[in-house]
């Protein structure tokens, strides 16, 4: 089973060092439709022009979003090292001051990726990145002289910090679909993400179980 890494993040600083940002994007987007479809003697489809997509394999990331012709020396072989994942498939938005990026990439995040893009454009960037199958996530900032701050979670706990609805929803989901065991099971995953629940969160739970253990056998 593919395990995808979501990434997020922000790009700001100077709006010139922007704009050769979302240049190069631009630029790597028509190389990627010519490839796909013009030189197969395909039409591009209006559900992929439309948007601003585009496929980065780590061999090429360096040619992609920066120039052949540039002064780039990075020791490490290896694309993870380099790179964080093996590809990435960023969608992305640019309005007056900033540049936003969002997308899979294989397995983990494209810190040291972003990391190269600050440097070489001279931006700021924050995000975060989360991978549910691996149980990680992360929230980070960077300038153009690295990592500012990185903080790391379970994919759990960020997400009950930052979407605690969708966790709630989620454990609610479980339960109907048998993942407890035992109800105590249910209070240590909201103990595990530091959730205190309250008597009323506790009745629903304790309900949603009764329920399920109330449903005939199949």
């Amino acid at each position: 089973m593919a395990n995808h890494c979501y990434n997020s993040v922000t790009f700001t600083g100077d709006m010139e060092q922007l704009k050769k940002l979302e240049k190069r994007l631009k630029k790597t987007q028509e190389n990627c439709f010519k490839e796909a479809y013009t030189d197969q003697g395909l039409p591009i489809p209006t559900t992929v022009s439309d948007e601003n997509s585009v496929w980065l394999n780590g061999a090429n990331y360096h040619f992609i979003l920066f120039k052949k012709t540039d002064n780039w020396t990075d020791s490490s072989e290896d694309v993870y090292d380099k790179y964080g994942s093996k590809w990435f498939e960023p969608y992305w938005s640019f309005d007056e001051d900033t540049l936003q990026m969002w997308g899979d990439s294989a397995w983990s995040p494209m810190m040291p990726l972003f990391m190269k893009i600050c440097k070489f454009y001279k931006l700021n960037a924050s995000g975060f990145y989360s991978e549910p199958g691996m149980n990680f996530a992360g929230d980070f900032e960077m300038n153009e002289a690295g990592m500012m701050q990185h903080i790391p979670a379970t994919y759990r706990a960020h997400l009950a910090k930052n979407n605690p609805e969708v966790f709630w929803d989620d454990i609610l989901v479980w339960i109907s679909e048998g993942y407890y065991e035992k109800l105590d099971a249910i209070f240590a995953d909201f103990k595990e993400v530091d959730w205190e629940l309250t008597p009323s969160e506790i009745e629903t739970l304790e309900e949603a179980f009764k329920d399920f253990q109330n449903l005939p056998t199949p």
